[in-house]
């Protein structure tokens, strides 16, 4: 997207929250945690969970969501990359179904997916490697 498409997108804070609500709801489901269990490991209480899963009417601070992170294992750019609005309706769709394939993975498989992505996109970015067609 250039520069001047990224400024042209709205950024609604209340449909970003919205839609952050629904994809905490989504990831704290994929990994099988209750409301209860992702606020004991963020540090936080279920209530506030279920408020930012609601979405629009909870303004969460940089700490929360840096709770929220650590607590689903993520980083924290990753936690907000799937609503993103500057990024397409496709990206924010695959940041999204990645987390949630990732969560169900035990550590060991996790670290390995990620070391082969990490190959591959050295890979792709070498002129080496031939192109398949």
């Amino acid at each position: 997207m250039t520069p001047q498409a990224e400024a042209a997108v709205p950024m609604d804070p209340e449909q970003i929250l919205a839609e952050f609500g629904q994809q905490l709801r989504h990831a704290r489901e994929a990994r099988g945690l209750s409301r209860q269990r992702l606020a004991e490991r963020c540090g936080l209480s279920a209530a506030t969970i279920k408020k930012l899963e609601a979405g629009g009417a909870f303004h969460p601070r940089l700490e929360t969501m840096v709770r929220l992170a650590d607590g689903l294992g993520v980083s924290l750019l990753d936690l907000v990359r799937c609503i993103d609005p500057r990024l397409s309706a496709d990206e924010r769709g695959r940041a999204g179904s990645v987390h949630v394939w990732l969560a169900g993975l035990d550590t060991a498989s996790k670290e390995l997916v990620l070391a082969l992505v990490r190959v591959l996109a050295r890979g792709a970015t070498s002129s080496s490697v031939p192109a398949e067609t």
